[in-house]
């Protein structure tokens, strides 16, 4: 009998600390708080501005480039980072979009990112405990995130050519 409680402790504690992993603080996620979106896209072999990633906390959005020039016969890396606001109605369009529970379910590659330089792209939703980050094909979606990928698409596209000159 010992045996069987002790058993059903292990399984009960087993079951609570499985379901506490999952848990994503949505209350926060209203106002983007303890949540940081990431956007991006890369280029693998690329001359050039071939990899910007957005990061969006709050209201405060931080846009990485990364440009590679070519200097005789190596390549040289720089890296240019800007910062910008979310609008209050940007704010609020990006967090009614995100669903963390459809999200999560995504494989953490779909397609062939960066295959024969055809560009990768990437959505990432972090908290404190919680992160999942999904590698996709350069200019296709995410199944169930279609409209978060399209708006993130545009904000990133935006903010680089506001800020990123050729």
């Amino acid at each position: 009998m010992k045996n069987l409680i002790f058993a059903g402790l292990i399984g009960f504690t087993l079951f609570f600390s499985s379901c506490s992993e999952d848990k994503f603080n949505t209350e926060s996620l209203q106002t983007l708080e303890n949540t940081t979106i990431k956007s991006g896209q890369s280029f693998g072999f690329c001359i050039g501005k071939c990899y910007s990633e957005m990061s969006i906390k709050g209201k405060t959005v931080t846009l990485l480039v990364k440009e590679t020039v070519s200097k005789g016969n190596s390549n040289v890396q720089k890296e240019y980072t800007y910062s910008d606001e979310l609008s209050n109605k940007q704010s609020t369009e990006l967090a009614q979009l995100i669903d963390f529970t459809k999200f999560k379910k995504n494989a953490d590659t779909l397609g062939c990112p960066d295959c024969a330089d055809g560009g990768a792209e990437w959505l990432a939703i972090e908290q404190v405990d919680l992160s999942k980050k999904i590698t996709f094909e350069y200019g296709k979606e995410v199944p169930g995130q279609e409209n978060l990928v399209v708006f993130l698409r545009s904000l990133r596209t935006g903010f680089l050519t506001k800020h990123v000159k050729e």
